[in-house]
């Protein structure tokens, strides 16, 4: 199961953007047919209705979905489904407000507009999901080196499946940093990058027993691809085999030093 971040500020001020815009602008001949105050409930309605219905939706198919497949497909069949309850919205708000009948005509106009806005409006919000969520992923397969993922038990699933199953299969070996960008993870193994809708703590729970250590509020690295700490003037840093250089916190600093002392000293 995957996390999608709700920043409900930002949704809150988007909301209230368009619907004041909506109110003011009277789009679709509304302007002519209906009072401010009925624009206003009138756009209110039909933005708050239709958005709930896709959000909730959505929120489904990228987080929980019951067949594995693609998160491109799910995106879809959740704003086509969603489509129709928006519809209906839209068709009773004609109804009651305008005096319009919902022939087939008029229904199928209303039904192509609304699922073309919410594909729009959708994919703005959502793209940066969709890029992120494992697309047909495989389960991952038995592992037996600390360097590919992490596992002290031959021939078992690492205590990191349930993370390793949030990046894409080809990037799922080798990892060697995690940082936070906003809501999301760049996640950085040796075959790539990627971000992944997490939070940092959840990682850090599920890469429990994985070589590796949060050396930061925003950084997680695993301890083979340190190369070695540095200090620059009050500040403290490791470089990666990459080149990377991530701070560490000073909490942090005595904890990787011996971690670093205990992975020098492996055979």
């Amino acid at each position: 199961m995957s996390t999608l971040p709700i920043n409900l500020r930002k949704k809150a001020v988007t909301v209230a953007i368009l619907m004041v815009g909506a109110t003011l602008a009277g789009p679709f001949g509304t302007y002519e047919d209906l009072t401010i105050f009925e624009r206003l409930v009138y756009w209110g309605t039909a933005i708050l209705g239709c958005g709930l219905i896709m959000e909730v939706l959505l929120i489904v198919a990228l987080t929980y979905p019951i067949l594995d497949l693609p998160a491109w497909v799910r995106f879809g069949a959740a704003v086509f489904l969603g489509s129709f309850p928006a519809t209906v919205v839209v068709l009773a708000l004609e109804y009651f407000m305008r005096g319009y009948s919902p022939g087939p005509m008029f229904a199928l106009r209303v039904w192509l507009l609304v699922g073309g806005v919410a594909v729009l409006v959708s994919f703005v919000e959502y793209r940066k999901a969709l890029r992120s969520v494992a697309v047909g992923a495989e389960p991952p397969t038995p592992v037996r080196a600390w360097n590919e993922d992490g596992s002290r038990a031959s021939g078992q699933l690492p205590p990191s499946a349930s993370f390793l199953r949030s990046i894409d299969p080809a990037l799922r070996h080798g990892l060697v940093s995690l940082s936070k960008q906003g809501h999301y993870l760049e996640v950085v193994t040796r075959r790539g990058a990627a971000l992944i809708l997490k939070r940092m703590s959840d990682a850090v729970a599920e890469l429990d027993g994985y070589r590796g250590m949060q050396i930061h509020r925003s950084h997680w690295v695993a301890l083979d691809a340190v190369r070695e700490v540095v200090r620059d003037d009050s500040r403290v840093a490791v470089r990666l085999d990459d080149g990377r250089l991530l701070p560490v916190s000073r909490p942090n600093l005595a904890r990787l030093r011996s971690e670093l002392s205990a992975r020098d000293r492996m055979p």
